[in-house]
């Protein structure tokens, strides 16, 4: 909220002096180029990594309407993973086009139990070795690695081909420290049933995710 963007060198955490932005700055990822940066709404701005102003914007969408309260980012080759804030489901978005190729619903990793003591959805990391996913939220007691069957193509540059449909073949694995087993299901943008409801907030979809 204070428009500061501060800056430390990677290897001694030396201060390397701050930069300035205007708005509020939720997440922020390097997709090699640019700084994809997220604000709360439904658009990412791409930022000049010496001088923060931005270059470039894109409007997510899913199915033509735009995803507001995109909170934390994490760049993947020419995609970009952003949760929702308040909602636990990760989009799938093209880098250039802003397009939501696949939702990942993520709500069933927590119990019930679990879920009381947690906040929201806003950790994730890509792993380039093992080629999965690592997600968690704020007070989640574990963290998730999750990997995407028939996917083994993304994100080496491309969106995954095919895009996983309903069938079970493209439900995702997910396991904490304890080995325990979850689905985690995924939709692709393209689904008709996918969509936005009167509040903006949540996206729901009958039978796919």
């Amino acid at each position: 909220k204070a428009g500061i963007v501060h800056r430390y060198d990677r290897s001694t955490f030396a201060e390397l002096g701050d930069l300035t932005y205007e708005g509020e700055g939720w997440g922020l990822c390097w997709n090699g180029e640019h700084l994809a940066m997220s604000n709360g709404s439904s658009s990412i701005a791409f930022r000049n990594p010496d001088t923060f102003a931005i270059e470039r914007t894109i409007e997510v969408t899913l199915n033509g309407s735009p995803i507001s309260n995109l909170n934390e980012l994490e760049c993947v080759g020419n995609r970009i993973l952003a949760n929702v804030w308040f909602d636990d489901v990760i989009l799938d978005i093209d880098n250039d086009t802003g397009n939501v190729s696949m939702v990942l619903d993520a709500s069933n990793l927590l119990t019930s139990e679990e879920e009381q003591e947690a906040n929201v959805l806003n950790g994730i990391a890509w792993d380039y070795d093992a080629s999965d996913l690592w997600i968690t939220g704020k007070l989640w007691p574990a963290m998730f690695r999750v990997e995407w069957d028939g996917s083994e193509h993304w994100p080496e540059g491309e969106a995954p081909d095919p895009i996983p449909s309903s069938d079970n073949s493209n439900d995702s694995k997910s396991s904490n420290g304890s080995d325990q087993t979850t689905d985690v299901n995924l939709t692709t943008g393209d689904d008709s049933d996918s969509q936005l409801n009167e509040s903006g907030k949540r996206i729901e979809s009958d039978g796919n995710l």
